[in-house]
């Protein structure tokens, strides 16, 4: 006489991959967004880009936001750019360069700079697949930084100097020194003003007018330091 032995297999259910907790933090961020960017690079908890963006989205009516996105790793800014509330990105140190390699149309200035701090989005016309197109709007900030600060730009005297840095504050010993020759000092926020006015105008397809520039200008400059 012969037993017969059946033995049940319960199949156990696939571990699922742990989530890095900086990804938690990031859909944590993201959840009460209509759509969102980011600022991608290294150090970045000194930057006013993202209070930047969100006043002007907030004068814009724009249930928008940039989040900080303080990484190397470029595979994973690469997946997150495919969301679909993804509208573009702040590109910072150490990616304006290495970013362009990945990017599927850049303009002109980015090209002839060799770097990208603006990332966004446009479709192919024949497939309609979603392109990552690549600009530099740091050479805006820069130029309009002294177009819309220097009332002479002929005047045979003296000159113009923009301190770029702006935070823990604009007003360097390079600054003071400019000052005391009797140059015009531009402080570094009006760079970060007119190039971020530049992505939002890629983002949004909107132009800022003059009364809310002046209400983004007065928001930057009451983060500054007293003299």
């Amino acid at each position: 006489m012969s037993a017969t032995v059946t033995t049940t297999i319960v199949a156990q259910p696939e571990a699922r991959p742990e989530v890095r907790p900086e990804l938690q933090a990031l859909r944590r961020e993201i959840a009460g967004l209509e759509r969102h960017g980011y600022l991608f690079g290294k150090k970045l908890t000194q930057s006013f880009s993202p209070f930047l963006h969100d006043v002007i989205y907030r004068e814009l009516g724009l249930n928008w936001g940039q989040i900080r996105l303080d990484s190397t790793d470029m595979d994973l800014f690469l997946r997150l750019v495919r969301a679909p509330s993804f509208y573009g990105a702040s590109v910072t140190m150490p990616h304006k360069v290495s970013i362009i390699r990945h990017l599927d149309e850049l303009t002109e200035e980015c090209r002839d700079v060799g770097a990208c701090n603006t990332l966004f989005l446009r479709s192919d016309p024949a497939t309609g697949r979603r392109l990552l197109c690549g600009a530099n709007t740091d050479v805006i900030g820069v130029r309009e930084s002294f177009y819309q600060n220097v009332p002479d730009p002929d005047a045979p005297d003296k000159g113009a100097m923009l301190e770029m840095c702006y935070n823990p504050t604009p007003y360097t010993e390079l600054a003071a020194i400019a000052e005391q020759a009797g140059w015009q000092v531009i402080l570094g926020t009006e760079a970060l003003i007119w190039q971020g006015i530049a992505q939002d105008r890629y983002w949004t397809g909107q132009e800022l007018p003059p009364e809310t520039v002046k209400v983004v200008q007065q928001a930057i400059a009451s983060r500054l330091p007293r003299r």
